[in-house]
């Protein structure tokens, strides 16, 4: 009886070890500069009431996630982000509404992109998934100004129109803040992202794996 109370305890203790393992900040985040793209684009938009004329970076974005140079691109039309360090916390592409879909327009065309063009037509092509389910930019909430950009409507509906009933979960949504707490642009970049508990976690895990082994019972003991 008092062997099945220790193991329920050691149990309950390596439970709330793990529960503290998985809610481990995700990243820390450097926005370094820009890459490839268009920079900016004139959208239409309706981030107000009613489209309105709105000027859009539609740019790769050079970061280094935990001491690692990455890519990424910006899933959140509506909010700003800088030259600097960020708190980042990992998500998976089904957190977002149509999120697998743009997660397989990054793995898909991330790891060919070499021109600004092509660049440019990613972002927008997110934008119009995301933020308008895919219509297009010549409709919508989201509407690329065509007059002189009519190469880059063919190119982004190109890649939005070839992600029809596609799906990728090879990619990680980055929820950024700044340090001082303020809202940023979610990111995504290609690439399954899982937390890695710090040192002083695995320490308590360590701990609580002692604890069990040193409260149970040798199997080969008998019962008189």
């Amino acid at each position: 009886m008092k062997t099945n109370r220790v193991l329920a305890l050691a149990a309950l203790l390596l439970g709330s070890l793990l529960g503290t393992s998985q809610t481990a900040s995700g990243a820390a985040l450097t926005v370094n500069g820009i890459g490839l793209g268009s920079y900016p684009v004139p959208l239409l938009t309706n981030h107000g009431s009613g489209l309105a004329p709105e000027n859009a970076y539609v740019v790769q974005i050079l970061i280094t996630l935990n001491g690692s140079a990455a890519t990424a691109f910006c899933l959140d039309l509506f909010t700003n982000i800088g030259l600097q360090n960020y708190n980042a916390l990992y998500g998976s592409p089904a957190d977002y509404i149509n999120g697998n879909r743009a997660a397989w327009v990054v793995d898909t065309y991330t790891p060919g992109l070499d021109t600004n063009a092509e660049a440019a037509a990613l972002q927008l092509a997110l934008w119009d998934i995301i933020h308008d389910n895919g219509d297009g930019l010549t409709a919508g909430s989201i509407q690329l100004v065509a007059t002189g950009w009519e190469t880059l409507v063919a190119d982004t509906q190109a890649i939005v129109t070839a992600s029809l009933g596609q799906s990728s979960t090879n990619a990680t949504i980055l929820y950024t803040t700044a340090l001082n707490g303020t809202p940023a642009q979610t990111l995504i970049t290609r690439g399954v992202l899982v937390d890695v508990p710090e040192p002083a976690t695995w320490a308590l895990l360590a701990a609580g794996g002692a604890f069990i082994a040193a409260h149970r019972r040798p199997s080969s003991a008998k019962k008189v």
